[in-house]
């Protein structure tokens, strides 16, 4: 165990020694640049480190489709909270040890993950020792012979170069790039995409581009917070969600607003909101999806988030409800009542799917289940659902659509979402002998998972109906447990 003295100075060396890694070589452009920026090249040009540093994280329970993007989020964070300090006069030449060593040290705990496989790195690789790296930040104790050119070179890349030189820095990169099996990065102007491992099974030329406002139909009750992109190419489907994450301007931001990503429903010529994870030190707004279409960060009324009349904020699950809502992942009723007590059907549920993973919606002329009429409001849902093998029917070829749906149910269905297929624990519920056989592992995983918990008698009720509330707080917990 690390005593608290030499686990500051192993996490300040840790990020100072990383970026030496990178960019001890890496010559920076003329004019201040960022870690964000150089973020492609350097994957690029030091792949086996990255290599090294995704190993150590899988080996310390990682998932490997994870990692890519664990440290990919580290880098953003990074970068826009030197770059806030910058531009707030807070940072500069004389201050920069200090001020490293202070955001990283901030970023420890949203990090750990990549934070601890790195101090095993340096530890283990590189020989790195516990010296306490907070005394040179605070200008106490000179900074080692070693680390001096990496002090400069990070120096160059956040203030430029004095000698107004074209350098060969990082090249912004294309429009176009080509993402296969292991996943990747494309970024261009205030838009990524960030395509985790295992997303696609055969290469795709991926494009990210700017569009007009007055190319698109308008924002309705919305206002633009951003630029509008496109990504393609049209139709692109993907077998697990990819991260789109937009940039958006913090002035058009009124008091009480906030920002969230809008998809354009070319069907309706409408836009439709997504929500997503606001970062508001970088100004971004991240959202998952399975397909391409046209995204951008628009401006949320605070009038649009909705209250229910019978889901007051005392209620257990009135963030959740009021969140999914606003959305309109689950919709209310005509008299502004939620009903968060009333059970919810399999056709309800596959809307919902639909809605929060925003899958693209399949279009049949027939329905692929007996008690399923191809015209029914619900059957494209189905369709949908059925199709990425996130609901299933029965063994006599019906799907029950108004049959409501149980926990175990609801269960399997978020793991599969999750993609997780490890062999859970043994169930300890005083009822585990009512789980069908078929949910078994599904339900272990979920429990493992904390995505569904049990009764205070410890009972699970596996083939209890589930209500509105309870299905919108499991989701709502697959949902922050998939962004991780």
């Amino acid at each position: 165990m690390f005593n608290k003295r030499a686990s500051k100075g192993m996490v300040f060396r840790a990020f100072l020694c990383l970026t030496l890694v990178f960019l001890i070589s890496f010559p920076s452009r003329a004019g201040s640049g960022t870690l964000f920026d150089a973020y492609p090249d350097l994957k690029n040009t030091y792949a086996s480190f990255f290599e090294r540093l995704k190993a150590e994280m899988v080996t310390r329970g990682t998932p490997e489709e994870d990692t890519d993007g664990l440290i990919f989020a580290w880098f953003i964070d990074v970068d826009a909270s030197l770059h806030n300090q910058l531009n707030q006069g807070l940072l500069n030449k004389n201050n920069l040890t200090q001020k490293l060593f202070n955001t990283f040290m901030s970023l420890y705990q949203e990090h750990k993950e990549v934070t601890v496989a790195l101090i095993s790195i340096l530890s283990g690789d590189y020989g790195i020792d516990l010296t306490d790296m907070g005394e040179i930040a605070n200008g106490k104790q000179e900074l080692p012979a070693g680390l001096k050119p990496l002090y400069e070179a990070i120096r160059q890349l956040i203030f430029g170069t004095d000698t107004g030189g074209s350098g060969g820095g990082a090249v912004a990169p294309p429009a176009g790039s080509g993402i296969g099996a292991d996943g990747g990065q494309v970024i261009e102007g205030g838009a990524i995409l960030d395509v985790p491992k295992g997303a696609l099974t055969k290469n795709a030329d991926i494009t990210i581009e700017k569009v007009a406002s007055d190319e698109v139909a308008g924002t309705g009750t919305f206002n633009l917070a951003g630029e509008i992109y496109e990504f393609g190419p049209s139709g692109q489907q993907f077998d697990k969600p990819v991260n789109i994450i937009l940039k958006y301007d913090p002035e058009k931001l009124a008091p009480g607003e906030a920002p969230v990503i809008c998809v354009y429903d070319p069907a309706t010529k409408s836009w439709v909101n997504l929500g997503g994870v606001v970062n508001e030190a970088a100004h971004t707004v991240m959202i998952q999806v399975t397909h391409f279409t046209k995204y951008a960060v628009m401006v949320k009324p605070a009038q649009e988030i909705l209250n229910f009349k019978d889901v007051a904020p005392s209620h257990w699950a009135y963030k959740e409800i009021t969140d999914f809502a606003s959305r309109k992942f689950i919709l209310g009723y005509a008299d502004n009542t939620f009903l968060p007590g009333n059970n919810i059907s399999r056709a309800e549920f596959a809307a919902v799917l639909v809605r929060a993973l925003d899958l693209k919606e399949v279009k049949s002329a027939a329905a692929s289940f007996k008690d399923v009429n191809a015209g029914s409001w619900y059957n494209s849902c189905i369709e949908t659902v059925c199709s990425k093998n996130l609901m299933k029917g029965y063994g006599d070829g019906s799907f029950k659509p108004n049959e409501n749906i149980t926990r175990q149910e609801i269960a399997a269905v978020l793991v599969r979402i999750l993609g997780k297929d490890a062999e859970g624990e043994e169930l300890a519920f005083a009822d585990k002998a009512l789980v069908s056989d078929w949910a078994k592992n599904l339900v272990s995983i979920a429990v493992a998972e904390g995505l569904i918990q049990g009764y205070p008698d410890n009972t699970f009720g596996p083939q209890k109906k589930s209500t509105r509330a309870e299905a919108v707080i499991m989701f709502s917990r697959m949902l922050e447990k998939n962004k991780k």
